[in-house]
């Protein structure tokens, strides 16, 4: 097993998961959830985090298996055979990086042992592709194969000094394209001239009388090569509580993990985003109904 110490940082979002986690707790019991907050591990190595229990004073890993993964720890750690131990920890988190071993391909797991100060969890992890997602704009202009049935932001890159841009021949005709941004509406679709940036992008709503599993197809002119994309319509939105206290967009935008459940890691990160980009996943919450949330979820 290959350990390394790295110098690590420590970002502003770990005090704001402190506070939220804080707040929550006086607010009333919330359902426990796993110390490391992800399911996968990149090919080429991803951060790991680990959230430690309230007053921890000391926090482990070991038992890697694989045993030749490769884990790089910070300054903070104590390496020990097998793994390492921090002591005292100075935040609510811990973090290495943990990248998976030459033999090793996507799909496969990753195996290790947790204490967050409080318990010891095993905790798997599956190897996947990150860049499988980023190269996907490489192969079609558009980056979505699917639609919801009430409605998807669907983006497509523009080649290098194009002019202008376009989509058009929507079949059905009878679909709905909204937030164009700088686009201008036309009979059949929309032209971008000179458009500003990569990528273009707009709303698209299925018509009445579609369903799911029915498609959209459309041409897109990327400024260098026409296209027709296919876009499946899908219903695939996390569920909403019906005693939910916002809007359902505000549940979604922080449900990061889809499961129709809202976890204080989630809500932390959406208060993070919101003070930073003033919208949560483009979907505007105020302080208030921040505290609401935060006060219904509570009580779950």
């Amino acid at each position: 097993m290959v350990f390394e110490r790295t110098h690590s940082r420590r970002f502003p979002i770990l005090l704001l998961v402190s506070v939220v986690l804080v707040s929550i707790a006086f607010s009333g019991a919330v359902a426990a959830q796993s110390p490391v907050q992800t399911d996968t591990v990149d090919v080429d190595g991803s951060e790991i985090t680990l959230v430690l229990a309230d007053g921890a004073n000391s926090a482990a890993v070991d038992s890697f298996d694989p045993e030749d993964v490769e884990v790089e720890f910070g300054d903070d750690a104590d390496l020990q055979p097998g793994g390492a131990i921090w002591q005292n920890p100075a935040s609510d988190t811990v973090s290495f990086t943990l990248t998976p071993a030459d033999h090793q391909d996507v799909g496969d797991t990753i195996t290790f042992e947790v204490f967050d100060g409080a318990d010891t969890e095993t905790v798997t992890l599956t190897v996947v592709d990150e860049s499988d997602d980023e190269d996907a704009s490489d192969d079609e202009p558009s980056d979505r194969d699917s639609v919801q049935l009430d409605g998807s932001e669907i983006s497509f890159e523009v080649a290098d000094g194009a002019a202008a841009a376009a989509v058009e021949n929507f079949d059905p005709e009878d679909v709905e394209l909204s937030d164009l941004g700088d686009g201008d509406a036309q009979p059949d679709g929309a032209i971008w001239n000179g458009p500003d940036g990569d990528t273009i992008s707009f709303t698209l709503t299925p018509a009445d009388h579609q369903d799911v599993g029915d498609t959209i197809s459309f041409d897109v002119f990327d400024g260098a090569d026409t296209e027709t994309v296919t876009v499946e319509i899908v219903d695939d939105l996390s569920p909403v509580p019906d005693d939910f206290v916002g809007a359902p967009e505000q549940f979604r935008a922080i449900d990061t993990e889809g499961d129709g459940e809202l976890g204080s890691i989630e809500i932390a990160m959406a208060i993070t985003e919101n003070a930073e980009e003033g919208s949560v996943d483009g979907v505007e919450i105020s302080p208030i109904e921040f505290a609401q949330i935060i006060d219904w979820n509570s009580n779950q």
